[in-house]
């Protein structure tokens, strides 16, 4: 959940942006992108299912999200428990999965992007804040992506109908455009 607090000289507001309507908005934009000027990304059908379903994980939590007790609302996407953030992002790429092995390729590569503390210093880029005594966690979920990955590569590269999509320059590319329209999330 994104929260943006409005706040004018006579009340404040606050509105509630679910990471799934963030993600059926990207994936509007994502149809929208290829024209004159750049190609759609490719293979079209995979990307644009994983822009909109790279959140696909949240819908349950959003409809009764927990409350952080610090501030009463209910927690954002960066200060949800961090086991709580991991565990929407695995049920939602294992939904991918199912589907589409280059779609859960990039939500996945996403996911481990979100822990990524390099990233953060990048503009429009931020980490999960990741406590001390749940690092261990983070680094298994990061380790388990990554065979993840490893493992989505292999099976994209001997179908031969993908085969030409697995070059990592264009899986970094189709990444990076995922990520244009999901920054913030």
């Amino acid at each position: 959940m994104i929260l943006v607090e409005q706040k004018s000289l006579r009340d404040a507001h606050l509105m509630l942006i679910r990471q799934s309507d963030h993600a059926f908005l990207a994936g509007f934009f994502a149809r929208e992108w290829g024209n004159d000027q750049f190609t759609k990304p490719q293979p079209n059908a995979s990307f644009r299912l994983a822009v909109e379903e790279h959140e696909n994980g949240w819908g349950d939590w959003e409809i009764q999200p927990a409350l952080d007790p610090k501030t009463r609302l209910p927690f954002s996407f960066m200060s949800i428990p961090t086991a709580d953030h991991i565990a929407l992002y695995q049920k939602g790429i294992e939904r991918i999965v199912k589907v589409d092995h280059y779609a859960a390729l990039l939500a996945s590569m996403h996911a481990a992007g979100l822990y990524d503390r390099a990233r953060a210093t990048m503009p429009g880029y931020s980490a999960k804040y990741v406590r001390a005594e749940e690092a261990n966690h983070v680094n298994e979920f990061i380790q388990q992506l990554r065979l993840q990955q490893l493992r989505l590569k292999v099976d994209l590269r001997t179908n031969p109908a993908m085969k030409s999509f697995m070059e990592e320059p264009l899986i970094k590319a189709n990444l990076a455009r995922l990520e244009a329209p999901a920054s913030g999330a």
